[in-house]
Parts: C-alpha cells; sequence; structure tokens
C-alpha cells in the first residue's frame, strides 16, 4: 500500500465548510458555525493562562520576600482583571485566524502560485 502525504484526503470540489453546491453566503456560515465548540477549548485555555500566571506570581513574590524584596509581582486580583480584559481580544484573534483557511484564500507560496491553483495539503 503506497500513499502519498501530497494526495488530496477529500475530494477536488470540496472546500472546508462548504457543502457541494452551496452559496458563498451559506460557506461563510457554515465556517463560522463551527467556531462554538472551540470557544470551549479557548475559554478553558484561557482560564488555565489565568491561573498559572496568578500561581507563578505568588511563588515568585514569596520566594522574593524571604530575601527581603517586596512588591515585585502585581497582586493577584489586578492580574486576573488583565486577562478577563485580554480575554476578548483573544477571542476576536482566534476567530479571526481559521477563517483564512476556510473562505477560500490563496495560497502565496511559490509552488501553487507557478500553477495558479488554490494550495493542496501539502507541508512547506
Amino acid at each position: 500500500m503506497s500513499v502519498s502525504p501530497l494526495e488530496r484526503v477529500s475530494p477536488a470540489g470540496i472546500t472546508l465548510g462548504r457543502q457541494p453546491g452551496a452559496t458563498a453566503a451559506e460557506g461563510t456560515h457554515a465556517a463560522h458555525g463551527s467556531f462554538r465548540p472551540l470557544l470551549g477549548l479557548l475559554t478553558a485555555f484561557w482560564i488555565y493562562v489565568a491561573l498559572s500566571n496568578v500561581m507563578y506570581a505568588a511563588n515568585m513574590q514569596a520566594s522574593l520576600s524571604v530575601q527581603n524584596i517586596h512588591n515585585v509581582y502585581a497582586p493577584w486580583d489586578a492580574r486576573i482583571v488583565q486577562h478577563v480584559l485580554l480575554y476578548p481580544l483573544f477571542i476576536l484573534s482566534m476567530r479571526g485566524a481559521p477563517a483564512g483557511s476556510r473562505c477560500g484564500a490563496r495560497c502565496r507560496c511559490s509552488c501553487c502560485v507557478r500553477s495558479a491553483s488554490r494550495c493542496s495539503p501539502h507541508r512547506h
């Protein structure tokens, strides 16, 4: 059995996030509709980042306090507010990230520019 990693996994006429025969508006709606399951994962990741940031700062401040160095790190409540304020920016940036691969954007690598076609699923 010989399979090339450069072969298409899906038929050439089907693009990610679109049904065959779907209009552009329906394809865009399908691409954005799949973000909702990812939102839970991103939220859990952001909570993990916020809590690890708070714990890291608390532990580092405790080790510095032993050496009589005080108030180097911001208090825990300021760190939580920081992450709460940055959460919408994080979600907006992640919502825009997968859109390029689903909206029919063309690849600009040299092999795809020469062939003037959509990028096949290959690694660059």
